[in-house]
């Protein structure tokens, strides 16, 4: 099953920089390009500066480092919803990729992917469960689900619109959705001082089971969507990607990372 999109911070990434730096000492083949993501909470004044970026504190200091002196380059609107205006604070979703360089070291590049509320059950946005009688049967689904995410932080669907398996309504899927949402806790945006309310779509797959590639060929498979990853294009010195799809609908904050 597949939830997308995916709010993740990988606590294991100085582990990976330390797996990676060790190659390097023991001469072993070429590096691969290291790709995760992180989060930054940004405040911002009035007129949409940044005065604030604190990068996700699972981190190594200097990819903290580098991630928030990036985003204080970056472009935002000036806060404003429904007629409000004022200072404001969002959470901003981040690919990041270290690329090994000849001469030693890494070159960071960082990317923007979404901004809104932030997750609050735990590092990873979880999936909503398989309803077990679809998945015995081996039937799937997928939908988009917009929802509200209120000043308390709760989150309460507004519409379910199936693109795929309009029959899966009466396969659990619904009701799946339902208690996920229930379930789901947000630290919410602020505006003017006070917390503000945020409609968010998020689209969700339910496929069956399938048998998944050899650990080495899914570990291929890893480095090579690492490698294609706009952050680690970015890194590379490719040109810049088009700007993300949105996922808050109506946040206070619109975010225009090219510095």
């Amino acid at each position: 099953m597949r939830l997308v999109p995916t709010i993740a911070i990988l606590p294991a990434v100085a582990l990976a920089f330390a797996a990676a730096a060790a190659a390097a000492a023991a001469d072993e083949p070429a590096q691969k390009p290291v790709a995760f993501r992180a989060e930054a909470k940004v405040t911002l004044d009035a007129a949409g500066k940044p005065l604030a970026v604190e990068a996700s504190q699972d981190l190594p200091a200097p990819v903290r480092n580098f991630i928030e002196q990036r985003v204080a380059t970056w472009h935002f609107s000036p806060p404003e919803q429904d007629g409000v205006t004022g200072p404001a604070v969002t959470f901003l979703d981040l690919g990041a990729c270290a690329l090994p360089v000849p001469q030693g070291g890494y070159r960071l590049a960082v990317d923007f992917k979404r901004n809104g509320p932030r997750y609050a059950n735990g590092p990873v946005f979880q999936a909503p469960a398989y309803p077990r009688s679809a998945m015995i049967r081996r039937i799937g689904a997928a939908m988009d689900v917009v929802y509200v995410v209120g000043t308390d932080g709760r989150a309460t669907l507004e519409k379910l619109e199936y693109t795929e398996g309009e029959g899966g309504r009466r396969d659990g899927f619904d009701a799946s959705v339902r208690e996920w949402l229930d379930q789901m806790r947000f630290e919410p945006e602020q505006l003017a001082g006070r917390p503000v309310r945020t409609r968010i779509r998020t689209h969700v797959a339910f496929r069956p089971g399938t048998p998944g590639p050899a650990r080495d060929d899914f570990r291929r498979q890893l480095e090579e969507r690492a490698a294609k990853s706009d952050e680690c294009r970015l890194a590379a010195g490719d040109q810049q990607p088009e700007g993300p799809a949105r996922v808050a609908l109506d946040s206070p904050v619109r975010v225009e990372p090219a510095g």
